[in-house]
């Protein structure tokens, strides 16, 4: 069922980076930047996966999986009748550069 919702969001020449840019607007909304950074860390990651690591639920994922997949950021890949979410090849550089490195590695965190 979200294989088809993404169907045709491959090789689209969407503008991702710069002033106006989509990436713009999805990296300073939470739940976006959160989804991204989650295909970006986990390639072919699936829609199942995105809904219990993200902490949102379903609708809400497969709503900003879709957004995602028509502006160009990321693209699917079948494998075994599954869905994988991938950074888009256009777009992977731009989300690198620009997504917030807030990560802190669990052995430098401070209680």
């Amino acid at each position: 069922m979200l294989k088809e919702w993404f169907r045709g969001a491959r090789g689209r020449g969407t503008r991702v980076d710069g002033p106006g840019g989509k990436l713009e607007r999805y990296l300073s909304d939470g739940d976006a930047c959160a989804l991204l950074r989650l295909v970006l860390e986990n390639p072919g990651i699936t829609a199942g996966q995105l809904d219990g690591r993200a902490g949102m639920g379903h609708d809400t994922v497969a709503a900003w999986l879709k957004k995602l997949a028509d502006d160009g950021l990321i693209v699917t890949e079948c494998e075994a009748g599954q869905a994988g979410f991938h950074i888009a090849a256009g777009a992977k550089a731009a989300v690198v550069e620009r997504l917030p490195l807030n990560y802190q590695c669990p052995g430098l965190r401070r209680e």
